[in-house]
């Protein structure tokens, strides 16, 4: 699998800086596959398989509202992948999103404009991306400093595309505001494409105080990448690409991690509460270790940088947890969502202020997560379930064990009636001692 079906490597132990502690500030949300913060300081997010993308008017609020519901086609990759906003926002006010068309044939570009605090027009600027495929989509949007909007898009499946320029495969694009071919595009005045050779591109990333751009891409068995951004180049993924190299004229990494570990988003940081020596690094996250990791890295040329050191910076203290998105906030910190939630990582405390201590862990793990065939539904130390129950989207139940049952329940992937669930996400709510306890279940493809 292309992303969400990435193996699972647990993590030991929360691997934070001295006197560095992860706050979790929202629990319960549906596959946040992007979080992006407004300039007014509102927090959106998409969620893959819904359609819907939520705000919160503050982020530390107890509940979203529905900004928008775009028409999605959502299982596996499919659904909401990318959102950012005009670079005039709110002054103009649209949000550019890209998802999966109902059909679940093509992906889409498409425009929102915010009237009143949620998401009306509804406009398809692109319309014809390919997405008959299981994953590997990318659909990551970012503005460059230029104004136009760059786009990744993963190939599909498809190794031999990413070399061809008459298509869309294993490309990054760059349009402007109305999804055309922007002006000065290297493959030809209609053509969207402004760099090839990809596989897929989840992560994509401005420097604000330089303006270079940076990308994630995810490779087969090996190599997977962080890339300095340059238009016109090819990136080498294709047919002749190779473990432990690339192919001639290809494109240098910055860097290669081997094996891979499905990176997702990306920033650099830039003069907020952390120690001056992380000024300018880059945090990218990562499916399958569930990490935040540090890169610091230096520019050998206008046109060329290369890594210094990555390093793990941090893992989330649940074992089955997938790092999905990394931004800055415009509180100058870190912030990344998770399958199911939203954190931020605090700075040590400096005189009288006082910073919330790690969240105490959760009682249940659900191992592994995504699956495809037996799951594993376990209380920590000792005690039984009162009683749990699989539930979807629509909050229909989809299986459920009376309690009390053992602390420890193997769910073959069935329904009530014995029939094998389909890809999807799913809720699992057990009670336990008095308390419930909610965890995202996400069913892939085999």
């Amino acid at each position: 699998m292309a992303l969400f079906g990435l193996a699972l490597a647990a993590p030991t132990a929360v691997a934070l800086p001295p006197r560095y502690t992860l706050q979790q500030v929202q629990n319960g949300l549906a596959l946040p596959t992007t979080i992006r913060f407004a300039p007014d300081g509102r927090l959106f997010y998409t969620e893959l398989q819904t359609g819907r993308i939520m705000v919160f008017a503050q982020p530390t609020d107890p509940a979203p509202s529905v900004w928008a519901t775009v028409p999605v086609a959502g299982a596996g990759e499919h659904g909401v992948l990318g959102m950012t906003f005009h670079p005039d926002f709110p002054d103009s006010p649209f949000v550019y999103v890209f998802h999966t068309g109902p059909t679940g044939i093509h992906n889409r570009l498409v425009r929102l404009r915010e009237q009143n605090g949620v998401g009306v027009g509804y406009t398809i600027l692109i319309d014809s991306l390919y997405a008959n495929s299981i994953g590997r989509f990318g659909g990551r949007l970012a503005f460059g400093p230029d104004r136009q909007l760059y786009v990744t898009i993963g190939d599909c499946g498809f190794n031999g595309a990413p070399q061809d320029t008459s298509n869309t495969i294993g490309k990054i694009l760059r349009v402007g505001f109305t999804g055309k071919a922007s002006p000065g595009n290297p493959y030809g005045p209609n053509n969207r494409v402004c760099a090839l050779g990809v596989r897929n591109p989840y992560g994509l990333c401005f420097d604000a105080v330089t303006g270079y751009g940076y990308f994630t891409d995810n490779g087969p068995l090996c190599d997977d990448e962080v890339n300095r951004f340059i238009v016109g180049v090819n990136y080498g993924w294709g047919p002749n690409d190779f473990c432990g190299g690339q192919p001639p004229g290809a494109y240098p990494a910055m860097t290669t991690i081997t094996p891979t570990l499905g990176l997702t988003g990306c920033t650099v940081y830039r003069n907020g509460p952390y120690a001056s020596f992380y000024n300018g690094n880059m945090f990218f996250g990562s499916c399958n270790d569930g990490a935040v990791r540090r890169m610091v890295y230096h520019a050998t040329s206008p046109t060329t940088s290369v890594a210094d050191s990555v390093e793990v910076w941090l893992t989330v203290p649940y074992a089955e947890t997938q790092v999905l998105d990394v931004v800055t906030g415009p509180d100058g910190r870190i912030w990344f969502s998770t399958f199911d939630q939203l954190w931020r990582v605090m700075e040590p405390p400096t005189g009288p202020v006082a910073v919330e201590d790690l969240p105490e862990r959760e009682s249940m793990t659900v191992i592994p997560n995504p699956s495809t065939g037996e799951v594993r539904f376990a209380l920590a130390g000792d005690g039984a379930f009162d009683g749990l129950e699989l539930v979807d989207l629509a909050g229909r139940d989809v299986r459920r064990w009376r309690g009390p049952v053992s602390g420890t329940v193997v769910w073959d992937g069935r329904d009530q009636d014995g029939r094998t669930l389909g890809a999807g996400v799913y809720w699992l709510r057990a009670e336990h001692e008095g308390r419930t306890l909610s965890r995202c279940v996400v069913r892939i493809a085999r």
